[in-house]
């Protein structure tokens, strides 16, 4: 922008106008780009589980489902306490909304292999067919 000089009947002390928020929307996308990043690691290790590692892992796209199993076995849905029952009834709303149905179970390292494949069953019989499962990513030592 031009830089305006008083002219006839102008005076010099007269304020600018105009606010430029460029350098604020800035701030607000730095900010907004930190706290997305850094929100996820947060919520991760406040749960009690302790996830296995594996050396060949990929990143899921989209879950429709994410479920916790903690080394007490107590089942979460999205990080809320649910029992098998109530879990039932999700997996069934989800079915009758045909919206298509994936999971992610992330159970705790010493949770028994036969509660995992109590999960695993019950979410095949009620419609959902992709099934993966939460582990940390192998450090290359």
């Amino acid at each position: 922008m031009a830089g305006r000089l008083p002219g006839i009947g102008q005076s010099g002390d007269e304020g600018i106008a105009e606010i430029n928020i460029t350098p604020f929307v800035d701030i607000v996308l730095v900010l907004l780009i930190v706290f997305m990043i850094s929100t996820p690691l947060l919520m991760s290790k406040s749960l009690k589980v302790s996830l296995p590692h594996a050396k060949n892992t990929e990143e899921a796209g989209r879950v429709t489902l994410s479920l916790f199993v903690t080394a007490d076995g107590n089942l979460l849905l999205d990080k809320k306490p649910i029992d098998e029952a109530g879990l039932k009834s999700v997996l069934k709303t989800l079915a009758e909304s045909e919206t298509p149905g994936d999971a992610v179970i992330s159970a705790d390292k010493t949770v028994p292999h036969g509660k995992v494949i109590a999960v695993v069953d019950m979410l095949r019989s009620n419609g959902v067919r992709d099934v993966g499962f939460g582990v940390l990513p192998q450090s290359s030592k």
